[in-house]
């Protein structure tokens, strides 16, 4: 029971999230493994909660990711903590192409300038490695 209002009270969160009015966000990052690209979302701002829901997607020459999650960067010093799906393909930077991972991304960031970190387990594919960190530096416009 306990469980079943938990997961209620999560979707009710989640839900009052997307009713919130949508702001565009855009972003050029340079990291490992996606080594150059963008990313866009959308970003779901209130003023009765510190943390802002978002949705994002970025696309690199070695990859592209799904994020997940909320943040509090755009004014000042911020933090974030995004669930992540990652696909690399092309020429990622220390990994194999055409690997798919799940994982995290935590972010760090001072105004326009935003850092993340993330650590992702292989779901699919045939690289070697089980777990891939990842790193990331950015500029939000």
């Amino acid at each position: 029971m306990k469980m079943r209002l938990a997961s209620i009270a999560g979707l009710l969160m989640a839900l009052s999230a997307l009713t919130a009015p949508a702001e565009s966000m855009l972003a050029l990052k340079v990291g490992a493994p996606l080594m150059v690209g963008g990313a866009a979302g959308l970003r779901f701002a209130s003023p009765l909660r510190p943390w802002t829901p978002s949705v994002q997607a970025e696309a690199g020459i070695g990859g592209g990711k799904i994020l997940v999650g909320g943040d509090t960067l755009g004014k000042g010093f911020g933090v974030g903590v995004k669930a992540v799906l990652l696909r690399t393909w092309l020429e990622p930077l220390g990994v194999d192409p055409d690997t798919t991972y799940l994982g995290a991304d935590f972010e760090l960031g001072f105004k326009h300038l935003v850092g993340s970190l993330g650590a992702y387990v292989r779901v699919e594919g045939a690289d070697n490695d089980d777990l891939l960190l990842g790193a990331s530096l950015g500029w939000l416009f």
